[in-house]
Order: structure tokens, then sequence, then C-alpha cells
């Protein structure tokens, strides 16, 4: 009887050259316990490519997982998608293992308009709002960005099999500091709008301090969420040229996030001291 267990996650995953081996080696051994023949077993690599300046898209098949790190990926290419096929040449019933990574569509429009150069910081509220839409998708979208299908006929293996796939891949998830990122962003945008407008009604009462005090600590969360978004992306297959790029961002983020953060306590004795000199 032909048994089919199909999965689907919505993690954010940063799938590394050794994370890539140990899983191919995995499904290797796992396809191997049912296979009698190992001259039987075929294995593919299904790349989807993207240009990174004008957005086309291009499919490669691979054989090896060699091909597939020399393959570009960060330079005028980015990869998009990577599927590994493990079957058998006997098509009917025969043991097979499907996964897939894949970076999340959605995210591209968003993440492209702070990560093509470093985040201008200064211009952190210039975006407007085509960038506060995007920020609002980023921080309420799921997406399928891994799935795997298992097909056998012994219930034992595809359960052994499952158990080992889902360790690997708990092993690449990461913390979704992007949408993160979106919820502070929208959350600071909206609370200085809340503010602005309040500080206009003569009704509204608060001293220039406090609202000095008020706007650079929402200035400062803004700045967090934009280096979150900026230096941690969602998806990452990091090798290649993308391995560097993707240091060289994360470096820049963490040194805003560190500048953030002592910002946050000078801003917080700053306020701590007006409010004992105008008592």
């Amino acid at each position: 009887m032909r048994i089919e267990l199909p999965q689907s996650f919505s993690y954010r995953f940063m799938l590394k050259e050794q994370d890539l081996r140990d899983i191919y080696d995995n499904l290797i051994k796992q396809i191997k316990q049912v296979v009698a023949d190992e001259n039987e077993i075929i294995t593919r690599f299904n790349l989807k490519l993207v240009d990174q300046k004008h957005q086309y898209e291009a499919q490669a098949e691979k054989t090896s997982l060699d091909e597939i790190f020399s393959e570009d990926n960060g330079d005028l290419w980015l990869i998009d998608t990577l599927e590994i096929s493990i079957s058998t040449k006997k098509q009917n019933n025969s043991p097979s293992i499907f996964l897939r990574f894949k970076r999340d569509d959605e995210l591209k429009a968003l993440v492209s308009t702070i990560q093509g150069t470093p985040p201008n910081f200064i211009g952190a509220f210039s975006f407007g709002i085509p960038f506060i839409k995007r920020a609002m998708d980023v921080a309420s979208f799921t997406q399928t960005s891994i799935s795997y299908k298992i097909i056998g006929e012994d219930r034992d293996w595809i359960d052994q099999t499952k158990r080992k796939i889902e360790e690997r891949i708990r092993k690449i998830k990461r913390f979704p500091f992007s949408n993160v990122g979106a919820n502070i962003y929208l959350c600071s945008v909206l609370t200085i709008i809340v503010c602005l407008i309040l500080v206009a009604t003569p009704a509204w009462h608060i001293g220039i301090g406090y609202s000095i005090f008020a706007f650079f600590m929402l200035s400062l969360l803004t700045l967090l969420s934009i280096a979150f978004m900026y230096g941690f992306p969602p998806y990452t297959f990091y090798w290649g040229d993308y391995k560097n790029a993707y240091d060289k961002k994360q470096s820049i983020s963490k040194s805003i996030i560190n500048i953030v953060i002592f910002g946050f306590l000078i801003d917080v004795v700053a306020g701590i001291i007006t409010t004992l000199i105008t008592k």
C-alpha cells in the first residue's frame, strides 16, 4: 500500500553549506534502508534563481551538491528555491523523499527596499505609505518556506524519516526578526502620528521636554526595526557571494542596534534628569 506523508512549515531559516550536506546525507541514509540496490537511487536538485537587478527568473537542474555550491548565489543571481528529490528508477510505489526550501515572495518588495544598500537611518521616516503597507504585510504574513513529502510502503520507515527531517529543519530555524521589526516599525510610526496630532491639539498640554523625549525614543525604535529587517533576512541560503553580503549587512545592523541601545540609555537618563529639574 502506497503511503504519502506531506508536511509544510512557515519557518524562517538559514541554510548553510554544512547544513545542506548533513540533510542530504541523512536523506540518502534513509532511502538506503528500503532500497536494496544503491544503483537504483536517483538524486535530483532543482534550483530557481532570480536576477537581482532585473528580477529575471531561471531554472537549473543539478546532480550533486558541489554543483549547487558552485552556482552563482549573490553576484548576479540569487537562489530563490531549492528542491531535493531522492527516488528510485522504479516508479510504482517506490520509496521517495522530496524536500523544498523557498524564499518568501511576499517579503521581497519590503526587504529589497532596505537591503539593496546600507540603510539610510536618518531618512527612516521617508519610506511613506507604500513602505508602511509593505510592513503591514510582513508583520502578519506567513507562507510555506519549507516543505517535504515522504512516499513509501513502510509506515515505520516513513515515521523515522519524518523525525530525521524535522530534527534537521529545527536546526536551521531562525527567529523571525523581520516580523518583529515590521511590528516595531508600525507601532512606532503610528505612535508618532498620534503624538503629532495630540501636540497640535490646543487642548492637549504637554511639556516640550517630554515631547522631545517621546519623539527620540520612538525614533530609536524605528531605527531598531529597520536594523532588524535589513540585517536579518528571513530566508538565507548561506553560501557563495551572498555569504559575504549577508555578513556585511548583519555587521552593520548589529552596530546600529548597539547604538540604539546606547541611545535608549542616554534618553532614559536625560528623561530622569529633566523630571528632577522640572519638579
